[in-house]
């Protein structure tokens, strides 16, 4: 009796590992291939021009070079406070990982930019005739990385605190990496956008804003 007890024993806890090995190839398997959200949400790629969302979810970025991984290119807006940007400029000129800086210059109606800009051997000036922040996306000069860090020119971060982010991108060039977060409200069933105080109440985040953010150079493109 206690042969059979033993053998039925034996027999279950094969099976048992039989299946947990069976277990652990799928999750091999499955970490094995990349993911992709339109893997799992098929969508019809003839309502590409009325829906660009769509485009966007299926496009292919460009992997990353080794340049890609080391350095990261500035695109910084001007808006008429040439002061706040030089000040900038000149900050963020001297942090190692900055390729090179493109001003978005779309003050033309106000002159040329500051001799202090022009003169920076890292900076590019990129002429605008709209004077818009999103003029930013629209990217006129070829940039020398895939790495972007969009910004507004306000805004002053330590280069250890930026290169802290620009490695996380790196780990994850799908996405947006940015500093400032907010947080989306839900207001009658339909999201809005939350200001600062409804992030900080709160306490968390579910958007980055791209002001002060790292995205991969072909997000510009869509």
């Amino acid at each position: 009796m206690k042969s059979i007890e033993i053998s039925v024993c034996s027999a279950f806890v094969v099976v048992w590992i039989l299946l947990d090995i069976v277990y652990l190839r799928s999750l091999w398997n499955a970490s094995a291939q990349p993911q992709h959200f339109v893997d799992h949400y098929p969508i019809d790629f003839g309502a590409e021009k009325d829906h660009p969302d769509i485009r966007a979810s299926h496009h292919r970025l460009a992997p990353l070079r080794d340049i890609d991984r080391e350095l990261y290119t500035i695109r910084i807006n001007s808006w008429e406070r040439p002061e706040q940007l030089i000040l900038s400029v000149n900050h963020h000129s001297k942090c190692v990982g900055a390729k090179q800086i493109q001003v978005v210059w779309c003050d033309d109606q106000k002159g040329d930019p500051p001799e202090e800009i022009v003169q920076n051997p890292k900076v590019v000036i990129e002429r605008h005739p709209a004077n818009s922040l999103n003029e930013r996306f629209n990217v006129i000069i070829p940039t020398p990385t895939l790495g972007i860090l969009s910004m507004d020119d306000d805004v002053l971060r330590p280069c250890e605190a930026i290169d802290s982010g620009f490695f996380k991108w790196t780990d994850n060039p799908e996405r947006m990496v940015g500093f400032e977060g907010r947080v989306h409200v839900d207001k009658n069933g339909t999201w809005k956008y939350g200001y600062l105080s409804s992030t900080e109440k709160a306490n968390k985040y579910s958007l980055s804003l791209p002001r002060y953010c790292f995205l991969h150079r072909d997000y510009l493109k869509l």
